[in-house]
């Protein structure tokens, strides 16, 4: 029925060189739909990649029916014997908008907003002097027409003001870091109050390509346009370096890194707290919960208590209480859940029962 029937697509690992792959379709002999497909290892992270069944589809939105005084989730639906059984239940409230208004072009490029994703955008109609990108990062305008993305204008959700406290480093480097803004691969930066210290992602921190991405503690600030040695210092340690690929948000809460010591080099445990004002300003939640399917149909319910936000997988805090989003919801879906394997499920329905 109308507003309560979307089109289902299937959305595989598409960064590191992911090679999962699945299917959708409606078997008109059940009225079931039938989403199958296999999770299989990224090659560059040597991980489980994954594979995610979304409507109205990957990177898409719509208005959803408020779910407010609902109690959760209840997805009717089994797996065939031999498959994955573990998987997750997806809700995303609005984030980024990518749409079609009026005073954009046919010639463009791509528009990279924070949280990684990127989106087909057209110019503001001046002959590629501007893309149609807000608050994101645009590419480079190309000056051929293209259906895809005419008319197309992105706006990424902004991210407010932050504050890190960060404690167990030495030679007076621990105290508050104010988010100072973004880098070209859109990692936030942040600035020591009082010091002349900046906290940064670098995605190849000496130019070369030799040395892998990571956090870097310096003396000086990255630039906002280089998109490789962002100090320019052609050098990796600064005063303090931990290796992640990991960008979304900022640094990991608790990790070891390798700093400067009185002239020695020493791994040391630091402890990251992001302090109020640091939540991302309109940035989509990812809301996930378990669940473990059988053979047999039957619904699998999960109260709004059972859902816990997550990133590219990994638990964050800065997601509001799901319950004060249910009227903003964007996109549902299910998901893999960390393991490899082949898999072949059948769902029927996916409702949110009210009180």
């Amino acid at each position: 029925a109308q507003g309560t029937t979307w089109p289902w697509e299937p959305a595989n690992d598409p960064v590191m060189g992911g090679q999962s792959e699945s299917t959708f379709q409606v078997d008109s002999s059940t009225n079931l739909g039938v989403w199958k497909g296999e999770v299989k290892i990224v090659p560059f992270l040597q991980k489980p990649g994954f594979s995610n069944l979304q409507a109205p589809g990957r990177h898409k939105k719509d208005n959803f029916p408020d779910l407010t005084g609902t109690n959760g989730l209840v997805a009717r639906m089994k797996v065939e014997d031999g498959g994955l059984t573990n998987f997750k239940m997806i809700l995303m409230t609005k984030g980024n908008k990518h749409e079609r208004v009026g005073g954009v072009g046919a010639y463009g490029g791509w528009c990279k907003c924070p949280d990684g994703r990127r989106y087909q955008v057209g110019d503001n109609g001046d002959s590629c002097a501007s893309l149609a990108c807000i608050n994101g990062v645009p590419g480079d305008c190309e000056r051929i027409g293209r259906e895809n993305r005419s008319g197309m204008r992105a706006t990424c959700a902004r991210q407010v003001q932050s504050r890190l406290v960060m404690s167990g480093t030495c030679n007076g480097n621990d105290g508050v870091y104010e988010y100072g803004g973004l880098t070209a691969s859109t990692a936030p930066w942040f600035k020591k109050v009082g010091g002349s210290i900046w906290i940064y992602h670098d995605p190849d921190c000496d130019g070369t390509g030799t040395f892998s991405q990571r956090w870097v503690l310096a003396r000086n600030p990255p630039s906002a346009t280089a998109v490789k040695d962002l100090d320019g210092d052609r050098d990796c340690k600064g005063v303090g370096y931990y290796k992640s690929t990991n960008f979304i948000g900022g640094p990991p809460t608790s990790a070891t890194w390798n700093l400067e010591c009185n002239s020695l080099w020493k791994a040391t445990r630091v402890s990251i707290e992001a302090q109020a004002g640091g939540t991302p300003e309109g940035k989509e939640g990812v809301y996930e919960a378990d669940i473990t399917l059988t053979s047999k149909m039957e619904d699998h319910f999960r109260p709004w208590s059972a859902f816990s936000c997550t990133w590219r997988g990994q638990p964050v805090s800065w997601c509001p209480e799901l319950t004060t989003q249910l009227a903003q919801v964007g996109s549902v879906g299910f998901g893999t859940a960390g393991s490899v394997g082949k898999f072949d499920v059948k769902i029927e329905a996916l409702s949110a029962p009210g009180n």
